[in-house]
């Protein structure tokens, strides 16, 4: 999917991060709903070593392509992992910061033991069941009410290729703790969370938020892990508040 832009110049440009295992698809209707802002939501691919520097790194050189010194860096799930990174490592390309239905802390052991079980399945050609993941990450709501999206959502993690998988996995589990990071940002931050999510809850993206000296939470009602499809206007509608709130918004 090509990156938005919007013609919106007074107003930072918004990153945003795709969460595992879809792609940059998930954040269609969100983009849409941002209008006119400027977004950029790429597709990262992973090689070599696992490890989520490397996609990191490759959120900077899109930012150098597009000609964008800082920017608001934002991200779902994994793309919260692959923000706290660049927050860790480029502190200077960063105005705000957005986690959507995420968590700072690294995987306990039972998290640890379920990726390295993921990834080597992939490695032996056996793909990741789409129906037993959105029945974890999609508010029951969301599966009673949206039956078209969570086809299309099963669609999108069904063309994840193999190889990415298990990388993004392995890379995952290495990923450290985040919390002094949060901790030493003197940034705005917002964190969005799905009321329903059960992988990363409202409680822990509250936990998250009290690392961070300047934090906004916002709970999306009817949302589960992915409220960016679930409910991307609500999930629009935060993040532009927030902007407004903080002093980033666009001067209208």
């Amino acid at each position: 999917m090509a990156d938005d832009v919007s013609p919106l110049d007074d107003a930072p440009t918004l990153v945003l991060l795709h969460p595992f295992p879809f792609d940059s698809r998930v954040f269609a209707e969100l983009v849409a709903a941002l209008a006119p802002y400027r977004v950029l939501t790429p597709d990262l691919r992973g090689n070599g070593e696992p490890a989520l520097d490397e996609l990191a790194d490759q959120v900077i050189a899109r930012l150098d392509d597009a000609h964008v010194d800082r920017a608001v860096l934002g991200g779902v799930s994994m793309g919260g992992y692959i923000t706290l990174n660049l927050l860790r490592r480029y502190p200077g390309r960063c105005v705000g910061v957005v986690l959507i239905d995420t968590k700072s802390d690294a995987d306990a052991a039972p998290a640890l033991a379920n990726r390295a079980g993921m990834a080597e399945r992939a490695d032996h050609g056996v793909r990741p069941d789409p129906a037993a993941l959105l029945v974890g990450m999609l508010s029951p709501v969301t599966h009673r009410d949206r039956p078209k999206l969570v086809a299309e959502l099963a669609a999108v993690i069904d063309s994840q290729p193999l190889p990415t998988v298990a990388w993004n996995q392995r890379a995952m589990a290495a990923r450290p703790d985040s919390a002094a990071t949060l901790a030493a940002t003197p940034l705005p931050v917002l964190v969005v969370v799905g009321a329903d999510d059960t992988i990363t809850p409202p409680a822990v993206a509250r936990s998250m938020a009290e690392h961070a000296a300047h934090s906004t939470v916002v709970e999306i009602a009817d949302a589960g892990h992915l409220a960016v499809t679930e409910r991307p206007a609500a999930v629009a509608a935060a993040i532009s508040g927030w902007l407004d709130a903080v002093g980033l918004g666009a001067q209208r």
